[in-house]
């Protein structure tokens, strides 16, 4: 399956986490590192969105929302 489009993003930032991650992908700041979110957890809940797919340790682009295709 292809990795989803945002159409529309606010509140992009640059991010680097240690695990590959795809687009769409929530993430959280756990108040050291941006991780990514569990919804089986409600302590690690989504606070922004891989914006494009990247590998573990590069430096990719998140966002705090916008409008997914």
């Amino acid at each position: 399956m292809a990795d989803p489009v945002f159409n529309e993003v606010f509140g992009v930032f640059a991010v680097t986490l240690g695990v590959d991650v795809t687009a769409g992908d929530p993430i959280f700041f756990d108040g050291t590192n941006w991780l990514l979110a569990d919804s089986a957890d409600n302590t690690k809940f989504a606070e922004a969105f891989i914006v494009e797919s990247f590998r573990s340790g590069e430096r990719g682009v998140a966002c705090m929302g916008g409008i997914l295709l």
